[in-house]
């Protein structure tokens, strides 16, 4: 996540790495400001598995998102193959969701979020999918040799490919003063795995200075949520992936802490709610 916050810089926007449980570390966020709107990568990690999901506020978002990313794995070394995977699988992310934002968005739960806005101000709908990450296994779907899908039209790979990312909602909020993605799941809209309710930002008041989402926004960072932003130092992470032709790091302003312990595990588990039945139609 700290190399695509780097490629993401180059382009002009600046994301912020986010634990949203700092003593389990379990819950990942990448926020960055594309287009003037939010887009959100989160990885949720438990035992040996993760799940990702790519949210965004607009088209024009994951349009930028995408151009920052669009085959960037390949710069990166054959010996780092597993965050080749992970860089590579949010590149596929971003194309696929850009392709089917519009039928996605369609999907939206308009009824619970209106609900939610009403005692959240501010907050603006966001569209996303969901996948899982394995850095070992085999991928769901088979292989990409399989003799079954070289002749397939754009029809089928896309619907064959709406399978694999199921739809995933979400709320742009502002929390400690920054924009944040608040999931859309079983018990409403959340944040760091804790559902945001209606009596806990009932005395909330906006924070003084916060980058609000609207005039009217509350400022859900006062909800007591467990997030702490996650320093790393580019240096390391420039000598880490040396050879890999990512000069652009060295100009890179170094915070604090060491990026290679940031590689995510084997993935077979998925701590997110069931989103079976959020499939896109395509």
């Amino acid at each position: 996540m700290a190399i695509i916050a780097e490629r993401l810089k180059e382009f002009g926007h600046t994301g912020r790495l986010i634990y949203e449980d700092r003593q389990g570390g379990d819950r990942l966020a990448l926020t960055v400001e594309c287009a003037e709107a939010l887009v959100e990568l989160q990885v949720h990690r438990s035992g040996a598995g993760a799940t990702l999901v790519l949210l965004g506020e607009s088209q024009p978002a994951i349009v930028e998102f995408e151009k920052a990313l669009d085959d960037y794995h390949r710069k990166l070394p054959r010996r780092h193959n597993a965050k080749r995977k992970f860089v590579h699988r949010v590149e596929r992310m971003a194309e696929h969701l850009l392709t089917t934002f519009d039928q996605r968005r369609q999907q939206f739960p308009n009824a619970d979020f209106k609900s939610f806005a009403t005692w959240v101000p501010g907050s603006i709908p966001l569209v996303g999918v969901q996948t899982r990450f394995r850095t070992k296994e085999k991928e769901e779907g088979g292989s990409s040799f399989d003799p079954t899908k070289w002749f397939e039209g754009a029809d089928a790979k896309l619907k064959r490919e709406a399978h694999k990312y199921p739809s995933r909602f979400g709320a742009k909020v502002t929390a400690s003063g920054l924009p944040r993605a608040a999931l859309y799941g079983g018990a409403g809209f959340m944040l760091g795995g804790t559902a945001i309710t209606q009596a806990m930002v009932a005395n909330v008041a906006p924070a003084k200075g916060a980058q609000l989402t609207g005039p009217d926004a509350i400022d859900v960072g006062g909800v007591a949520l467990d997030t702490a932003e996650l320093a790393w130092d580019a240096g390391a992470l420039l000598g880490e992936l040396g050879g890999s032709g990512l000069d652009a790091l060295a100009d890179a302003k170094a915070t604090s802490g060491d990026c290679g312990g940031i590689d995510l595990p084997d993935c077979d588990i998925v701590d997110v709610p069931d989103c079976s039945g959020c499939d896109c139609a395509v």
